[in-house]
């Protein structure tokens, strides 16, 4: 069976030990240097009830084939995504962590406000959407990204939810507010960002990826105003 037909399989749910032990014989039958690219973009496309079994899969790929710091990336990031996903945000704002530090030394700017972004969402929901150092730190790296970055709709509404608790610690009220609006006025159903109709003719659809806690913070903090 060629590695194609098995991810799809797994892809769409058949994620059984023997269907994984397939999988993993099927890499030796593809060149080297996509091994491990195979595990990471396979783990994260998995369904969310097989979550172990995807983070096992990155892990094998990271310790089995993971030769370059790219992979490596890649590989922190899918798992940062799976575990965000799932509700553990401990977890993921370490992965996002550990994806920053495979980068290159040389590439490094090109990816720290990308992961200070992702950064920034989670440590807002392990802190119960709480003023941090942290959060006030991750955003000042979110908001030096290029426009084209920062005018996705999920980086929009996480980063008004961080101006909203980081201008309330400096008694902003008034900015709050206007960073409250604007983040309830994301959450109507026929709300477009900048690049929602671009996103939208590439087969994408986008949206604001507001969490249950997100949306506790927003309607606990309306009291505020």
């Amino acid at each position: 069976m060629k590695i194609a037909e098995i991810k799809a399989r797994i892809e769409r749910g058949e994620c059984t030990a023997e269907m994984l032990d397939l999988f993993k014989a099927a890499l030796k039958r593809v060149p080297k240097s996509g091994r491990c690219q195979h595990c990471y973009t396979t783990a994260v496309s998995m369904p969310s009830n097989f979550n172990q079994q995807a983070i096992s899969l990155i892990q094998y790929g990271l310790t089995q084939y993971c030769d370059n710091w790219f992979d490596r990336m890649r590989s922190y990031q899918n798992l940062a995504i799976i575990l965000e996903n799932s509700g553990d945000y401990i977890g993921a704002k370490q992965a996002y962590c550990e994806a920053l530090e495979s980068v290159r030394s040389d590439k490094r700017a090109v990816y720290d406000s990308e992961y200070a972004a992702h950064m920034m969402r989670t440590e807002m929901h392990i802190s119960n959407f709480e003023y941090t150092d942290d959060l006030e730190n991750y955003y000042n790296s979110a908001v030096q990204a290029d426009e084209f970055s920062q005018a996705f709709q999920k980086k929009i509404f996480y980063r008004l939810l961080a101006e909203i608790i980081i201008l309330i610690k400096r008694d902003d009220f008034i900015g709050a507010k206007e960073a409250f609006v604007a983040a309830n006025d994301m959450l109507r159903p026929d709300f477009d960002g900048p690049n929602t109709l671009l996103l939208k003719r590439k087969g994408f659809i986008e949206s604001t990826g507001a969490t249950k806690p997100a949306l506790d913070f927003l309607h606990r903090i309306k009291q505020v105003f």
